[in-house]
This record gives structure tokens, C-alpha cells and sequence, in this order.
């Protein structure tokens, strides 16, 4: 058994059940979710609810007795007390639901850790794991989980059928709200970021339609001033924000935000050819000099318009 902890919003979960489930088929075993931090921090932002269920993946919960056998000092008094009685009698073996003999496995770098495949059957796992290489070997299994549970609504069918009339469709990410609050952790992008990378895109792909998301759309249409065919997409209603992921998936290029809800967005986009611009540095934050998530062929944009090869 593996379980992973969830924490964060739903790209930060996509990140953390793809690092689990690919531990767990390189063990043969089953990968069970650990979601209790939706229920303990109080401290959690509105986008940070357990979201998984809008995709068709394996959902199994652990319980807290699962996650308390890897964290012994986190046991209830009652628990121990039990445990204990339990040994004194000889009566060990009943403690199937107390297996202490798993490993916890807390992440402690942002690179890929090749130690990582060394991990043991059994195992917890707690991080990030925000890099391809954590779970590469099933790209294709996690294309097949991370397909949409829920039909479309018709206003979400409306805006697909629009994509996929387009002349080569570009999403482009905006990522505010929260960013904006911490900006110098995060380092929220300029309008200049975007710039350049749609002339970029446009001295690649000459003509193009670029639809436009964010979790304020309304504070971007007010700022982006574009001077090709564009569309800012308000077609998902909150409680359905997996859907911009869904439309985002459509488009055959992007341009992302330094979001991880972005950056699923375009690593399912399923064309070949595909360009993806992406920031570089990733966060503002000198803590994350070492976190770049995009892959070997996205284009890393620095903040001031430089192009490098990623990362």
C-alpha cells in the first residue's frame, strides 16, 4: 500500500496522486489518498478543497488509523493504550491496523530525488513532486485517470466546439487572486510576461486564436490588450473550475501562468506539436530558485522577455 497526502489546490493534488500512483504500480499495490489536511487546517484558501472526484482516477481513502501507523507519536492515548495491551499479552498480530513497518517519505527538495523509485512498498509519501520525471513511466495510465468524470454543461460544450473551430487555439493563464496577496513569495506575472510570449507565439505559429482564463477574469480583461482573435473564457461556473482545465486541454498551444492548475492544463493538451511558454524563474521567491516544473520541450520565458530552453 502507498498512500499519498493531499494537501493544496487541485493541481497540487493531480501532482501529488500522480507521484503516489506511480509508486505504487512500480510496487504492484494499491494507492490509497490520504485528504485529512481538508479537514484539519483551518488556514485553507477557497480553492483549496479535495477535487480529484471531477477526473475518473483511483479513489480509495485511507483512514486515520492507516495514517497514523506511519506516524506512531501521532497515535490517541486511547490507541496506545490499546497497542500496548495488546503486545503484553502476546497478542501482536492483532494489530493489523497498526502496521508499523511502512516508511514516511517527506520531500525535501524541490528537484526530482531518484531515490525516489528506491522508496519501499508501503509507503507514506508527502510533498509536492511537482517535476514529470516522479511520474513519467505512466504518463499514459494518468491521461486515462485524469479524463472528466462529469459531462460538459452546454455552455462548456459551446466554448469546446468554439476551440476546435479555431485557427491553431492558445490558452493563455492568468493567475491572480491569491498570487496577487502573496506576490513576493509568488511573484504574480507581468502583462510584459504575456507579451512576449504570445510574439512569440505569433512568429512561430503566424495566425492564432487565443482564449484567455484566469480566477479573475474580469480584472484582466480590464488590463490585456490583444491584437488577434481572443476570447476571455467565463464559461465555468465556480463549483465547476475543473472545467477550465477541461477547455484549456482543447487548445493545441499555451501560455501558462506559474500555476500547477496551468500546467496540467497544458501537459494534457494532447497535440504533439504543441508549443508551451512558460515563466522562468518559476516563483519570485529566492526559497524557490530550485522549483521549475516545466518540461524539456516547453519554452522557459524569463520575466523580462528573455527566451531560454527549459529549465
Amino acid at each position: 500500500m502507498i498512500i499519498t497526502k493531499l494537501q493544496g489546490g487541485l493541481g497540487n493534488q493531480m501532482f501529488q496522486y500522480a507521484a503516489g500512483m506511480a509508486l505504487a504500480h512500480h510496487h504492484r499495490t494499491v494507492l490509497k489518498l490520504d485528504v485529512f489536511w481538508y479537514k484539519n487546517d483551518p488556514n485553507t484558501q477557497p480553492h483549496d478543497r479535495y477535487g480529484l472526484n471531477c477526473f475518473n482516477v483511483t479513489e480509495q481513502f485511507a483512514t486515520k488509523k492507516e495514517v497514523a501507523s506511519f506516524f506512531p507519536d501521532q497515535l490517541s492515548r486511547t490507541d496506545r493504550s490499546v497497542i500496548r495491551l495488546l503486545r503484553s499479552l502476546g497478542l501482536g498480530h492483532l494489530l493489523r491496523d497498526f502496521d508499523f513497518s511502512g516508511s514516511a517519505y517527506l520531500q525535501k527538495d524541490w528537484d526530482f530525488d531518484p531515490a525516489f523509485w528506491k522508496l519501499p512498498d508501503n509507503c507514506y509519501l508527502e510533498g509536492y513532486f511537482q517535476n514529470e520525471p516522479f511520474f513519467e513511466p505512466i504518463q499514459e495510465t494518468l491521461r486515462s485517470h485524469f479524463t472528466f468524470r462529469f459531462p460538459a454543461s452546454e455552455k462548456v460544450l459551446s466554448w469546446a466546439e468554439l476551440i476546435g473551430n479555431s485557427k491553431n487555439p492558445v490558452f493563455v493563464h492568468f493567475r491572480r487572486g491569491d498570487y496577487l496577496g502573496k506576490n513576493s513569495v509568488y511573484g504574480a506575472l507581468g502583462l510584459d510576461y504575456y507579451r512576449r510570449a504570445l510574439e512569440l507565439l505569433k512568429s512561430r505559429l503566424g495566425t492564432l486564436t487565443v482564449f484567455v482564463f484566469s480566477d479573475d477574469i474580469d480584472s484582466v480583461e480590464r488590463d490585456l490588450r490583444l491584437d488577434v482573435p481572443h476570447h476571455f473564457v467565463r464559461a465555468t461556473e465556480h463549483y465547476n473550475f475543473y472545467d477550465k482545465i477541461r477547455l484549456m486541454s482543447l487548445c493545441n498551444h499555451a501560455i501558462i501562468s506559474n500555476s500547477t492548475f496551468a500546467w496540467w492544463g497544458a501537459w494534457l493538451v494532447p497535440n504533439k506539436d504543441k508549443i508551451v511558454v512558460a515563466p522562468k524563474p518559476w516563483h519570485g521567491d529566492v526559497q524557490f530558485k530550485d522549483l521549475n516544473p516545466a518540461l524539456s520541450s516547453w519554452i522557459g520565458l524569463d520575466r523580462n522577455g528573455v527566451e531560454s530552453l527549459a529549465p
